[in-house]
């Protein structure tokens, strides 16, 4: 009998104990960058990047700043706030110790028990933001051994239907991508001959 009750109270720990595991604010930043803050407060934290991109990026034109230790930061052209922090340095440590290489049983005990999601043929332990429901915390994961491999903080849409909501909220009535590509920006045609 004593057994019985010494299993069920520690079953009993081991359930609170995952199911109190959660996401905090915390998890939706890097060293002080979060979702939504701006390009000023990014190099103020984080000083220059080494270079940058510009690119289409799951349905919004995205300005990719590069740091060292494989940081990629996105900063959305059209209102210059962060949307999306990728981190594949084995030297970063999130909450908790949570660091590249962290086990499925590490993540679970820190940020609760999520089922794995496969995207573009990768894996992943997707956590939302309980705040925010835009804003996520991207764990990728190895596939066969399930270790931590690299962590996204993003507010970009993930699925095929979201990026599809979100070009048709940046294109509007106009059903034309190069209005994502190009902007505001003109094309100096001045060069170009005619047919005259």
């Amino acid at each position: 009998m004593k057994k019985v009750l010494i299993v069920m109270v520690f079953c009993l720990l081991c359930a609170t104990a995952t199911a109190a595991a959660a996401t905090i604010a915390e998890d939706f930043a890097y060293k002080g960058v979060a979702l939504g803050d701006s390009y000023e407060k990014m190099i103020k934290i984080l000083g220059e990047p080494l270079y940058d991109k510009q690119l289409l990026s799951q349905g919004a034109m995205v300005t990719y700043y590069t740091y060292k230790d494989k940081l990629q930061i996105g900063v959305a052209v059209k209102n210059n706030s962060v949307v999306d922090i990728q981190i594949k340095s084995d030297r970063y440590e999130a909450r908790d110790g949570v660091k590249l290489g962290a086990t499925p049983y590490k993540l679970a005990k820190v940020y609760g028990k999520v089922k794995r999601t496969f995207i573009n043929g990768e894996t992943y332990y997707i956590y939302t933001s309980e705040k925010n429901r835009q804003n996520r915390l991207m764990l990728q994961a190895e596939p066969t051994d399930r270790y931590l491999l690299s962590i996204r903080i993003t507010s970009l849409p993930i699925t095929d239907a979201e990026i599809d909501a979100r070009l048709e909220d940046e294109l509007g009535n106009k059903n034309d991508l190069n209005t994502i590509y190009m902007g505001e920006k003109d094309i100096d045609t001045s060069r170009v001959q005619t047919n005259e």
